[in-house]
């Protein structure tokens, strides 16, 4: 009798955590579609705050730049965005503007990129400098 209130105890037990273990998953569902659903509308106020103030060839380019660098592209719609929330461009945005972001951003990256240089030894050896390979010849 002992053994079979133990067994219930136990069984009981194993289905509190299998409950707990599936509210926890859904309520890791909801906060993952919760999130996704944020983030699709950030994206959809980029796209209209984009859509503002950008000319077609301007948007044209960005697009395209998109589909070869859609980092840089996303540096450029925040540049662009900053800038129209902060007053500093009036009306659209041309293509020429675009591409003086682009310019700016490869001069940056240019400064910022470190670089080795090899400094290699000549092969001409040097007049004033002692013969060191011929030290030891037997001609002494």
């Amino acid at each position: 009798m002992a053994q079979a209130v133990d067994e219930v105890k136990q069984a009981q037990q194993l289905a509190a955590k299998q409950s707990k273990q599936q509210q926890s998953m859904q309520q890791n569902v909801k906060q993952a579609q919760a999130k996704q659903e944020q983030e699709q509308q950030m994206m959809e106020q980029r796209r209209v705050i984009l859509k503002a103030i950008l000319s077609p060839e301007a948007s044209t380019r960005l697009s395209n730049l998109k589909m070869v660098k859609e980092e840089r592209a996303f540096e450029i719609e925040n540049m662009l965005i900053q800038q129209s929330q902060s007053g500093a461009i009036s009306g659209k945005v041309s293509e020429n503007h675009v591409k003086m972001l682009l310019e700016q951003l490869s001069e940056n990256d240019a400064k910022n990129k470190k670089s080795v240089n090899f400094d290699r030894k000549k092969l001409v050896d040097d007049p004033d400098e002692p013969d060191l390979d011929n030290l030891w010849s037997d001609e002494d």
